[in-house]
């Protein structure tokens, strides 16, 4: 293989990379239920209509414990996930009801991504969110701030076995929250490389002139 069609595939490969691509997960939406998530704290429904757009999961308070929603254990959320390393986290929410006087809680927004015992975590959300629109949450996958070691954040990355979004945003347990939209996305995003591998093909096809190098018809 000569090095303009070897340039060539490797950026038809880089393209056509889930997580090299920057590809945002389709799932995460809600738009046809659950999608396998679970929860801990509270009671998890699903709602059809009313998200950000159409469905979206509400999660209600029940216990004095923090309450989660936790990723179904699958290959989009659990085992290897080091290609999301400086990528991106995200997620809507909203409060859907508060049933009498409440006073926030630091603790929504803290996702939490482990690795059996090891844990890395970053709070998405100041104090006294979420508010009753829908509001997007995101944060670098880097190292800091999910851990000042790199080696033990891209450790975490490599075999997840756990990944949990806090939701309890109020005391006592008076809140209802709504969550949308979780996604992981890579770098760089899908319009940025498109223009890279182009202007990297560009290049290539200049170079494989001067190489002598006849072009592909």
């Amino acid at each position: 293989m000569n090095r303009l069609c070897c340039g060539m595939f490797c950026a038809v490969a880089l393209l056509t990379s889930p997580v090299a691509a920057g590809v945002v997960l389709d799932p995460g939406t809600f738009d046809a239920g659950l999608e396998g998530w679970t929860a801990d704290g509270g009671t998890l429904m699903y709602v059809a209509t009313g998200g950000n757009p159409s469905g979206f999961l509400q999660l209600a308070d029940e216990t004095t414990t923090d309450m989660h929603v936790i990723a179904p254990k699958n290959e989009l959320y659990s085992g290897d996930l080091s290609g999301y390393l400086n990528g991106f986290v995200q997620f809507d929410a909203r409060t859907v009801n508060l049933s009498g006087p409440a006073t926030a809680y630091p603790t929504f927004g803290r996702i939490t991504f482990a690795n059996g015992g090891k844990t890395a975590s970053f709070d998405l959300a100041p104090l006294g969110e979420p508010t009753n629109e829908w509001t997007t949450y995101k944060a670098s996958l880097t190292s800091p701030p999910w851990g000042t070691d790199f080696d033990a954040w891209l450790d975490i990355l490599s075999n997840v076995t756990s990944l949990a979004v806090n939701l309890e945003s109020h005391s006592p347990i008076v809140e209802t929250v709504g969550f949308d939209n979780f996604r992981l996305s890579g770098l760089p995003e899908p319009g940025t490389l498109a223009l890279a591998i182009g202007a990297g093909i560009a290049s290539l096809i200049s170079r494989g002139r001067r190489w002598g190098v006849a072009p592909i018809r």
